[in-house]
Order: structure tokens, then C-alpha cells, then sequence
């Protein structure tokens, strides 16, 4: 097989070399040259910068070619036309685009440990957007030293608020990865043949499977602009009364925040996977307790059993079966406990919960200061805890 380096195959028919520097603005492509003007113009190699003839056969797809004797690497011929090409896109008074992947997400998705539990898109969005790089950047470099880096072009904001931007193109040899994995954003593309050159300029540089965007960073929403989760809340009162929602109610972006006056002990939690409200309720009372809280429910209870004779529309509600009898069950009031001399927590029933929630992300909190408090007054005065809400 033929090859005029002894790396790249001339392919029979394939356009060579498909522009040539005339000395004005802009590359001529060989559409430009007729049989009437191929006399006007002095063609030059935008690669090697030797003499280049137009072919205008009528047989053969028509091209330029050197002069016997001179050739020049399609690879970098392809790659120093590019470079020309695209700086000419720029220059010219007309939108210089881009169209990639954009990732947009809720500001406060890093820093959220309901955000990476989630396993779905509610923090994140995904768009395919297009933007025109001429309204932020105002100069096309070439191959011009930027921090240790020669980009093959560089477009720069002159007013200094953005980071330049990096076009590197490549035939053969890709990028260098010290380059990629850098803080600057790069475009790469990839030519694979010469007749992608007249394609090149003809519309937007669009992310594909030969244009890749590196380190662009994702953009920061504010929570409300993007669809955000909604979480449970419990909540443990100084009465050590306690609440959880009926239905997930609390923004994520706001699980650290108070959604009720004077909270003991604050518990939330993400909906889904292994969730049941009651059981959720029962495991956030046992939280409260092994968090400081003295708190008794007849549902925590190791006597308490589920009152299963409750119609379906009725409240879910608990017997006691230490007070229980044959004919009759004890029906508990949630308050009942706190009094009850035969209350004993089921630290099986706790084990087998937090069990069935260990994957659940929880946001535990509790005052301090409010639970010693609490705890004291109740030793001091003996009083219930109904007096200190």
C-alpha cells in the first residue's frame, strides 16, 4: 500500500489537500478556485507554507497539491488548518458556539447527605445547552504560552473575570493528560480524516464522540429552581410529647432547619426504600432515648403490642399486654408509659428497627443544654414533663 511518509496511507480519490493560504484573511478552499481565477491567486501550504497547485481535472474530485518533490504530514496538515480555520470562525462577525452537556445542581448538593442517598436525579439536572463563546470572550490566541501550558488556541476574556478557555485538536496524538487534568476548561477535538476540515466551521462545535469538554464545572442552582426532595421530620417536644409527619413535608435544602418551637430532639429523614411512618416514629423515640431523652411510649414498650382489632381508617394504636386480661385489652394512651410502673424498653424491637433503617441517611438533633435542663427539672420538682413544654 502506497504512503508518502511511511505512516499515512494515500487512499485513491481522497481530497489531500483541500485549503491554501492565498495572503488574505481567510483559507481559500479549492470550491473557491475555478478555471477563470486559478491565475490570480499565489497558493501557499497553510502546514509547510511551500507552493500548492489546484487540480481541476474533470475526472478527479478536485484539490490542491505541492509541487513535485514537497509533501507535508496530513497529520499536521490537518491540524495547523484547524487551528487556522477555527481562528477565522472567531474573528469573523458571527456567533462562535458550542453545544455540550451541561450538569446543573442544587448549591447545597455536596455539602447534603440526603443529595448522594437519593440514587436519582431530584438534586441534579442534565441539559444539552448551547452557548456563544463570543459573548464572554473576546480574543482567539494561537499557540500562545498561558501557565506553563500551550493551548493550539485560547480564547481570553480581556475584562479577567473568566479563565481562559483551551481548544486543543489532534489527528493522532491526543492531548497530554497533564493538560486535561488541569483547572482549565479545554475543548478537544478529534479529526480523523481530511474531509472533515470543510465541516469543521459549518456549525456549532458539538460534544460528540470526537469532541469532548474537560472541566467544565457544574452550575449552581438554588434549591428552588431545581426538584427538590422532601423529607420527614420528627420531633421530640420538652414534654416529650412527640411528632412525625404524615407526609414528607420538609425541603432538603432546609433538613437542618427548625420546623417547630422549642424541639428536644430532632430527627430526619429521606422517604423511600424501607419507610413506614409508624415504625420510623417508634424508631426516632428510641433515638430520643439513647440520646438522653427519658422518653416512654407505650410503643417502645417490650409489654406494648399492636392493636390489630383497629378498623383500617382507625388510628394505629397499642394494648399493653402486662395489663391485658383474657376478656378484655388494655388499650394505651401514647402518654400512658411515662407513669407506668411496668414500662421496660424493647431493646429487641430497637435492634430489629435500626436494622431495617441502616441504610436510611438520618439527620440526628438534640439540644444540649434543653435535655439537662429538662432532665433536671423533672428530678427537682417531679412534676410531669407536661409543665416544661
Amino acid at each position: 500500500m502506497e504512503t508518502f511518509d511511511g505512516i499515512h496511507t494515500v487512499y485513491s480519490g481522497d481530497v489531500q489537500y483541500p485549503y491554501a493560504d492565498v495572503g488574505a484573511k481567510e483559507l481559500l478552499h479549492i470550491s473557491g478556485v475555478t478555471a477563470e481565477n486559478r491565475r490570480q491567486f499565489d497558493y501557499v501550504c497553510p502546514c509547510c507554507h511551500e507552493r500548492l497547485r489546484p487540480r481541476l481535472g474533470k475526472k478527479n474530485r478536485h484539490c490542491f497539491f505541492h509541487d513535485k518533490g514537497a509533501r507535508c504530514a496530513m497529520d499536521k496538515y490537518i491540524h495547523d488548518t484547524a487551528e487556522r480555520l477555527l481562528k477565522e470562525k472567531f474573528d469573523r462577525d458571527e456567533p462562535f458556539e458550542v453545544v455540550m452537556q451541561v450538569t446543573k445542581k442544587c448549591s447545597k448538593h455536596d455539602g447534603c447527605m440526603f443529595a448522594k442517598e437519593s440514587g436519582h436525579d431530584y438534586c441534579t439536572i442534565h441539559e444539552t445547552v448551547t452557548y456563544d463563546l463570543k459573548k464572554h470572550y473576546q480574543k482567539c490566541l494561537v499557540e500562545t504560552k498561558y501557565d506553563g501550558f500551550v493551548p493550539d488556541l485560547m480564547l481570553v476574556d480581556e475584562t479577567g473575570k473568566r479563565e481562559p478557555i483551551f481548544i486543543e485538536i489532534w489527528h493522532k496524538h491526543k492531548s497530554e493528560d497533564t493538560k486535561l487534568n488541569s483547572k482549565y476548561r479545554i475543548i478537544e477535538i478529534r479529526l480523523k480524516k481530511v474531509d472533515e476540515l470543510e465541516e469543521l466551521t459549518k456549525g456549532p462545535i458539538e460534544e460528540s464522540d470526537t469532541v469532548h469538554f474537560f472541566n467544565f464545572k457544574p452550575i449552581l442552582l438554588k434549591p428552588e429552581q431545581v426538584n427538590e426532595t422532601k423529607l420527614h421530620k420528627f420531633v421530640l417536644y420538652p414534654s416529650l410529647k412527640s411528632y412525625c409527619t404524615v407526609e414528607p413535608i420538609i425541603s432538603c435544602s432546609e433538613y437542618r432547619e427548625h420546623h417547630y418551637k422549642h424541639p428536644l430532639v430532632e430527627v430526619t429523614a429521606l422517604p423511600g426504600g424501607y419507610f413506614d411512618r409508624y415504625e420510623f416514629w417508634q424508631y426516632c423515640l428510641h433515638i430520643s432515648r439513647q440520646k438522653g431523652a427519658d422518653v416512654k411510649d407505650c410503643y417502645m414498650c417490650r409489654y406494648g403490642r399492636h392493636n390489630k382489632d383497629a378498623g383500617e381508617n382507625d388510628e394505629e394504636t397499642v394494648y399493653c399486654k402486662c395489663l391485658s386480661t383474657a376478656d378484655s385489652k388494655h388499650i394505651c394512651k401514647h402518654d400512658y408509659a411515662r407513669t407506668c410502673e411496668h414500662f421496660y424498653e424493647n431493646q429487641d424491637r430497637f435492634l430489629k428497627l435500626k436494622q431495617n433503617f441502616f441504610r436510611t441517611n438520618l439527620y440526628i438533633w438534640k439540644d444540649e443544654k434543653l435535655v439537662d435542663r429538662v432532665q433536671q427539672l423533672y428530678v427537682d420538682s417531679g412534676k410531669p414533663f407536661d409543665d416544661f413544654e
